[in-house]
Parts: C-alpha cells; structure tokens; sequence
C-alpha cells in the first residue's frame, strides 16, 4: 500500500494559486491555506473551493474577492443536507413527510 499524506501549508498555498490563476494576486491567502491544512483538505478540495468561488463571482458578475473564497472554505457548523431518495422513500413510508435532515459538520 502506498499512503500520500496530506498536502502541508506550503503546498496548498501552490495548488491554491495554481488554480487562482489571475485572480487575487498579491492577496494573502494565508486565512484561506489555514482553514484547508485545519480541515486535512487535498489538492481535489483547493480545486473544488476554487471552483465553486467563480461560480459565486460568475453569479454576481465581478471579479474574485477573498471573501468568495472564505465563504467556500468555511465550515458550517450546523446545516442542512438532503436526505437521499432512499431515506426519503423510508421516511416516508414510516410515515415522516420531512425531505430535509439535520447535518453536522465533519470533525476528523
């Protein structure tokens, strides 16, 4: 078995800035790099983050702020997630007509 350990600070900063490309240049991205080395987050997370902060900036038609990035690195600590189809058909057959559920966030 081969084990890849999870990128550290250093690393992340790179992959983040890499996907960045133009954006937020010379912007500290320290608070961003910090949140995702706490949460043990990989290269395929910075990406995903990424990714979904220009969705949020496509969306409001302007160009990348830090906080669009903030907002895709924090964690919830109390949402909601959708139940799957399957819990959905259990609920309610047992009579529950809820199709949302509680979720906490993960702390591993």
């Amino acid at each position: 078995m081969i084990v890849v350990p999870l990128p550290d600070a250093k690393a992340l900063q790179g992959v983040l800035r890499f996907h960045l490309k133009d954006d937020l240049v010379g912007t500290d991205l320290s608070i961003v790099v910090d949140r995702l080395e706490a949460r043990g987050q990989t290269g395929a997370d910075v990406e995903k983050a990424v990714h979904d902060a220009r969705r949020r900036v496509r969306l409001a038609s302007r160009s990348m702020w830090l906080d669009d990035l903030r907002a895709e690195t924090e964690v919830p600590r109390v949402g909601f997630c959708r139940l799957s189809v399957e819990r959905r058909y259990v609920c309610s057959r047992l009579g529950s007509s809820e199709a949302m559920g509680p979720c906490r966030a993960r702390t591993e």
